[in-house]
């Protein structure tokens, strides 16, 4: 059954990423090929990192940096990522419970931000969203960087799904009772659905589960012009955005995922983001 509930709640996407069905499944996995190719090319050695959405620390324990500290508000995750670091002996890993819509860090603290597989679209509401960006904005220090990934909104099977969502979304106004019924009988699915959650969700957005979990919750969607406006918008420099195949870290062929050539934009499941802080007056 479908766990209920708002979907405009953080705490119950909290709730999603404390299973544990999911977070054991996300240990081992290492890197998926794009992240190891970007995060070759723009992280060095000497940087100190921020791991937003760190999790068990799939990206913290696999990259080589002076240091880096991975938040999460999962707090079992973050439990089991400590217990990791401290079995393989990361002594230059450090792990906090924390949103990254208000991060418990100084200003100008880190040269690079990532937020990895594509975390920014589990944060509801557009504020929310915003709000994680200026924090990690917040948190750079005057030329850091901040890498993430997003999924491609226009990427034809993903379009799809957004607008079957949108319908529901606008049939579940008209009807919620017909509107339940209709989508059990095309999921074929014995499933309790939290109507609310779906038609209160974004216009951009699906309800997904997680492999592996009984708990649902809204994720959203950019294309590429969104969230080079958004980023622009809040201060950073654009720099660079990178094409990139299916990627997952759940699967072995997800995790092979590289850098693509953009032919065509609906032919492009996900891009790497590349965005710089520029010089301020501090």
């Amino acid at each position: 059954m479908i766990t209920k509930y708002n979907a405009n709640s953080i705490s119950k996407v909290k709730d999603a990423y404390n299973e544990e069905n999911i977070f054991r499944s996300y240990i081992d996995k290492g890197l998926i090929k794009a992240e190891e190719n970007i995060f070759s090319q723009y992280l060095s050695w000497e940087d100190e990192v921020l791991d937003v959405g760190c999790y068990v620390g799939r990206v913290s324990f696999e990259i080589a940096v002076r240091s880096v500290i991975g938040i999460d508000i999962a707090e079992k995750a973050i439990k089991t990522a400590k217990k990791i670091g401290d079995e393989i002996k990361a002594t230059n890993c450090d792990f906090i419970v924390a949103s990254a819509t208000h991060l418990p860090l100084r200003n100008y603290l880190f040269d690079k931000v990532l937020i990895p597989y594509n975390g920014i679209e589990t944060v509801p509401k557009k504020e929310n969203r915003i709000h994680v960006i200026e924090e990690c904005y917040r948190v750079l220090k005057q030329n850091g960087l901040l890498i993430f990934s997003i999924s491609n909104r226009l990427y034809i099977p993903l379009l799809f799904n957004i607008l079957k969502a949108n319908i529901v979304r606008f049939m579940g106004k008209l009807s919620k009772r017909a509107t339940v019924s209709l989508i059990k009988k095309i999921k074929n699915l014995k499933i309790d659905i939290d109507i609310e959650s779906v038609i209160n969700s974004e216009m951009y957005s699906v309800i997904a589960i997680p492999p592996n979990s009984k708990i649902a919750f809204p994720m959203h969607f950019y294309t590429k012009r969104e969230i080079v406006n958004e980023l622009k918008n809040i201060g950073f420099e654009f720099v660079k955005v990178y094409p990139v195949g299916n990627q997952n870290p759940y699967s072995e062929n997800g995790r092979k995922a590289e850098i693509i050539e953009e032919k065509i934009f609906f032919n492009v499941p996900n891009y790497f983001i590349i965005a710089k802080k520029p010089e301020v007056n501090q």
